[in-house]
């Protein structure tokens, strides 16, 4: 079964810009996904703010945080999506 990934949840229309929506919709229609996976960056926000908080004591930017591979790996792991995509 394919799905649609999106930096928050496709299946809901209050998804910034509605574009993630109303693409998984028009997927499902026409066979192309079969249900989409739910991301919540959301949930990482504190995380993010002792991220950039640390960066001026590794002598970094306060940038970079939702590059970082740890960060991607835990987002993808925190999914919520149906057994047979997990």
């Amino acid at each position: 079964m394919r799905a649609l990934v999106a930096y928050g949840d496709p299946t809901d229309v209050r998804t910034w810009s509605n574009i993630p929506y109303f693409f998984l919709r028009a997927g499902l229609r026409n066979g192309l996904f079969g249900t989409g996976v739910i991301l919540r960056p959301s949930s990482f926000r504190l995380r993010r703010l002792l991220w950039n908080a640390s960066r001026p004591f590794v002598l970094d930017a306060p940038r970079g945080f939702m590059y970082s591979r740890s960060y991607l790996e835990d987002l993808w792991r925190a999914r919520e999506a149906p057994k047979e995509i997990g």
